[in-house]
């Protein structure tokens, strides 16, 4: 086996599958067949691009293959365990221990697929006994090549939809819908007088690594669904036109199936427009919803501009507006002695407010004894100088908490 691993042919043989426009399979063949181990090659949200299974196994490895994906329990507990982030901040192969609850009764070696200092996916092969230092030089060099096959194809996939960027970038420049822009619009199957909303798919990957597998994936998520809608790829996020008025559906079955703790998913999504002219309002709808969604905490699911109401409202006042609220100077100074304290007064304050001043379910929510709530609120109640039994300071209060989450 060591001669093997040290036969200069052999990575001779891993170049010239990128050279000669090889696939991620025949480059998992081929390093299995040099280093006669397992091999699994995924991208930067754990999804399996390829592999081939040797002897020995663990049974991690066999349902990992099955699924095309490590269950969710197991990739949030290997997220978990840092080696993603000791790989996005080396570059470099790290060795994995054994975790037998997982099912993962072998010892691993996995490497990073780097695209200017970017990680685009990882190479995983079980050591099975060999010493990782013998296979590290082999999986080493496969990663540059499976890094040269994924930069190529993500050159393709721009290529391909080219015409898509541009006129999406065009409609988000212009003023008013040029003759050449509504004709571009036809060309790639979209009707100006149709009337659409759009969806914006947020989803950057927990390891850190390039978020543009989102695409594949929603693609491939949407031909299994039959549907084709305008798709493209749009400062690292994925745009969808959805003709109609059943984008929050779409949407809503997106986010749940899509779900998996390797990439959070959060899909921004507009009102209906009713011709071209609008897709730049709702786009920009779309972005507001992810932006507010975020500022508020959520983190995935799905996030409708048109149930936004008052925090819509709350986003748009300027800065000034807000100079001398007594309200959110009250939350900032519950906010600073939280910071002191190491309290939770202005989540508690938020939870209660956001649940209609039930005492139980907000206790519910926070894992609290109902009498230490009381405590908090009294508390609360203390600090500000206010009655929380009182409706119009309760309303001013919970508009002024929801303030300064959308301001901190």
């Amino acid at each position: 086996m060591s001669d093997s691993l040290q036969d200069r042919n052999l990575y001779a043989w891993l170049n010239g599958i990128a050279r000669d426009g090889g696939s991620m399979g025949s480059l998992a063949e081929a390093l299995a067949t040099i280093v006669q181990r397992s091999v699994v090659i995924e991208d930067s949200s754990l999804r399996n691009l390829a592999y081939v299974l040797v002897e020995p196994l663990d049974a991690l490895r066999k349902s990992t293959v099955v699924n095309s994906r490590a269950a969710p329990f197991v990739s949030k507990r290997l997220l978990n365990t840092g080696i993603y982030e000791r790989m996005k901040q080396e570059l470099r192969p790290v060795i994995v221990e054994p975790i037998p609850n997982l099912g993962m009764t072998l010892e691993r070696l996995v490497a990073p697929i780097v695209v200017s200092r970017e990680i685009f996916g990882y190479i995983w092969v079980i050591t099975g006994g060999l010493e990782p230092e013998l296979l590290t030089p082999a999986v080493e060099q496969a990663a540059l090549v499976a890094a040269v096959i994924l930069f190529k194809e993500r050159i393709d996939q721009e290529q391909a939809m080219a015409q898509r960027q541009i006129f999406l970038q065009q409609l988000l420049k212009e003023k008013e819908i040029s003759p050449d822009l509504t004709e571009q619009a036809r060309r790639i199957g979209i009707w100006p007088n149709q009337p659409y909303q759009v969806l914006i798919i947020h989803g950057p990957p927990e390891s850190g690594g390039n978020p543009r597998p989102l695409l594949r994936e929603v693609q491939e998520w949407l031909h299994h669904q039959r549907r084709r809608p305008f798709v493209v790829w749009h400062e690292e996020r994925v745009v969808i036109l959805h003709d109609g008025d059943e984008g929050d559906a779409l949407a809503q079955d997106m986010a749940e199936q899509l779900a998996h703790p390797a990439r959070n998913i959060l899909i921004g999504v507009s009102q209906e427009s009713t011709d071209l002219g609008q897709l730049v309002s709702a786009y920009k709808q779309a972005s507001e919803a992810i932006l507010i969604a975020k500022q508020m905490g959520q983190i995935n699911g799905v996030a409708l501009f048109s149930k936004l109401g008052l925090l819509y409202w709350l986003y748009q006042v300027p800065s000034d507006a807000l100079t001398g609220n007594p309200y959110l100077a009250q939350v900032k100074q519950l906010s600073q002695h939280d910071e002191r304290r190491r309290t939770e007064l202005v989540k508690t304050l938020e939870i209660f407010l956001d649940h209609g001043n039930n005492l139980v379910e907000t206790a519910q929510v926070l894992h609290i004894h109902r009498n230490t709530l009381v405590h908090r609120l009294r508390r609360i109640e203390a600090l500000c100088g206010m009655d929380l039994r009182n409706p119009l300071e309760r309303l001013n209060l919970h508009a002024a908490v929801k303030q300064f989450r959308l301001r901190s």
